[in-house]
């Protein structure tokens, strides 16, 4: 059967601008979720033990990745220059080997790779994540059982065996190169918007990945204790890098960082607030996160200014 072809300007503009708008499109899309390609960059890393190799991967699939997005643009624009050239130098009309059949099937294909994209965005989260949601739940539930049946467990019993299971659950990557294994910094905040609709919690991508360095554990830390019913929040420097959990026990906050603050403070396990200044006289703003997302700055209570 015959092809009906267009005429060769119109077409290939036509197909040129269509192909932009589509590669923008999915360009902004995986901006936009970073969950599957953060999840292929993880796998390649650990399954192949390529962790020396981590920083080029990440670069040789970025550019894979975008070089295969925009080869089509590519492809087209050099098929318009080349006929705008051989028009303006009088050359016989050239056939373009371009028809319907052709323009559908690029939009086609492309379309087929945005519904991948957000398949894999809400599907992923439900294999890889709920695992780790049912085993942290299976904890918290262990605990309060225990605790129910103690006849009420001392705080500082399941502060400490919250403890031992973050670290039992997280490797420290502070200046280690499995600090690229950090998925949970690579993924934006529409990732988090749907993994929440899903019922994840960023502490459940951290114990996805097993390594973390001092906001890792923070923020597993101040969970399973919001889980057990503590009132937390997450405190940070902001002229020092480093950031902490928080409880608070008696109408009192505390800081729960056994891996570096305690360390300072005779190794405890609770720290008080108020503490902090006598142990880093050269921090200042201190800013703490509640878990719904409010932020403050609660220097005074940590004994600056």
């Amino acid at each position: 059967m015959q092809r009906k072809d267009l005429r060769v300007e119109p077409a290939l503009l036509l197909l040129f601008i269509i192909a932009i708008i589509l590669v923008v499109g999915i360009y902004y899309l995986v901006s936009m979720f970073k969950f599957p390609l953060a999840i292929l960059y993880y796998f390649i890393i650990t399954r192949l033990n390529l962790i020396s190799y981590a920083m080029l991967i990440n670069v040789i699939i970025r550019v894979a990745f975008i070089f295969g997005l925009f080869l089509p643009v590519l492809h087209m624009l050099f098929k318009l220059v080349s006929f705008i050239l051989r028009k303006r130098r009088g050359l016989e009309k050239i056939s373009v080997d371009l028809s319907l059949r052709e323009i559908r099937f690029r939009i086609l294909f492309t379309l087929g790779l945005a519904l991948l994209i957000l398949a894999s965005e809400l599907l992923l989260p439900l294999y890889l994540l709920a695992p780790v949601k049912n085993r942290i739940d299976g904890f918290v539930e262990n605990i309060q059982l225990s605790n129910r049946n103690l006849l009420g467990a001392s705080a500082m019993a399941t502060i400490r065996r919250v403890v031992v299971y973050v670290n039992s659950s997280l490797n420290s990557s502070w200046s280690r190169p499995e600090a690229a294994l950090e998925i949970d910094n690579m993924l934006s905040d529409a990732d988090y918007v749907i993994l929440r609709m899903l019922g994840f919690h960023v502490a459940h991508v951290i114990f996805f990945q097993k390594w973390g360095s001092c906001g890792e554990y923070a923020i597993a830390t101040a969970y399973l204790l919001d889980k057990l019913g503590f009132e937390t929040r997450i405190a940070r420097f902001d002229n020092i890098d480093h950031s902490w959990a928080e409880m608070k026990l008696n109408n009192s906050w505390f800081i729960v960082d056994p891996w570096y603050i305690g360390k300072r403070y005779e190794n405890e396990l609770l720290v008080p607030v108020s503490k902090l200044s006598l142990l880093f006289p050269e921090g200042h703003n201190v800013i703490a996160t509640y878990f719904n997302g409010t932020e403050a700055n609660v220097s005074r209570e940590h004994g600056y200014g």
